[in-house]
């Protein structure tokens, strides 16, 4: 160091100031408070009555909102108050018409119980009147059988009787058929005849009009007779199948009888 130079100093004056240090940082500012703003119905917002940043005051309206769906909410809410009154009536009404039907059903219960103790009475009775009579039944049902035997006897007789009836009444078919035949036969020779003699004049019209009349009248009765025979067989069928009826339903009541008659016996 240079000893010959002077040294130099430089003086400044005491004052009291603030000592400033600044800090640089990345980050994200912050709020000291976050207020959340809700309303409490949903919807769509149709206004935005204040801007970004505002300031605001207590109850100042910050935005509308589209009241349709609100309004639906309350509109149906509204129906479903009005259909839950609509139900409360309608139970009252069936609980009203329950009770009404219920003091109906207990009238009628009495009804059949006293109709039910009429019938047990009126059995008793019945009762009563057949141990009355139960001396008097073994009688009554020998009488039953004898009335059923009587009638398996008549129907038999009936049968047997039919068969020859009908026997006689093929063989009347059956002559009168063959009658007609030859009466038809001699009628038809008759006619041939009559025509032959008018031709030779030895007749006259008139007799062969007779002849030839006879003749058709023959032929007629001929037709009658066939017919007759051919229906007969079917007609006759039919009433033996109808007498067999009567038989074996004369016999299946005989045998009911007998067995009623056994029954009362073995009592």
């Amino acid at each position: 160091m240079d000893a010959t130079k002077e040294v130099q100093y430089k003086l400044q004056k005491v004052t009291r100031d603030r000592v400033r240090k600044t800090v640089s940082a990345t980050g994200t500012l912050k709020p000291w408070a976050v207020v959340d703003i809700k309303s409490k119905a949903g919807g769509r917002v149709d206004a935005l009555l204040v801007a970004e940043g505002s300031e605001v005051k207590k109850g100042q309206v910050l935005a509308k909102i589209d009241p349709t769906d609100t309004l639906l909410n309350v509109n149906t809410a509204r129906a479903d108050i009005d259909s839950a009154r609509a139900r409360e009536q309608q139970s009252d009404g069936s609980w009203r018409l329950q009770i009404e039907q219920s003091s109906t059903s207990v009238a009628s219960a009495r009804a059949s119980l006293a109709s039910a103790e009429a019938s047990l009475n009126a059995a008793k009775a019945r009762l009563e009147r057949a141990r009355t009579t139960q001396g008097a039944q073994p009688k009554l049902w020998r009488m039953s059988v004898e009335s059923a035997e009587a009638q398996y006897e008549s129907a038999l007789k009936q049968r047997k009787q039919l068969e020859a009836t009908q026997k006689a009444e093929r063989a009347s078919a059956q002559a009168n058929y063959d009658q007609a035949k030859a009466n038809l036969d001699n009628g038809k020779a008759n006619y041939e005849r009559q025509v032959s003699l008018h031709a030779k004049g030895f007749v006259s019209q008139q007799t062969v009009d007779q002849a030839k009349a006879s003749y058709e009248v023959s032929a007629a009765q001929v037709r009658t007779a066939e017919v007759r025979l051919a229906t007969i067989e079917d007609e006759q069928r039919a009433a033996a199948e109808a007498a067999d009826a009567r038989v074996k339903q004369a016999l299946a009541g005989l045998e009911s009888a007998r067995a009623q008659e056994a029954d009362v016996r073995n009592a």
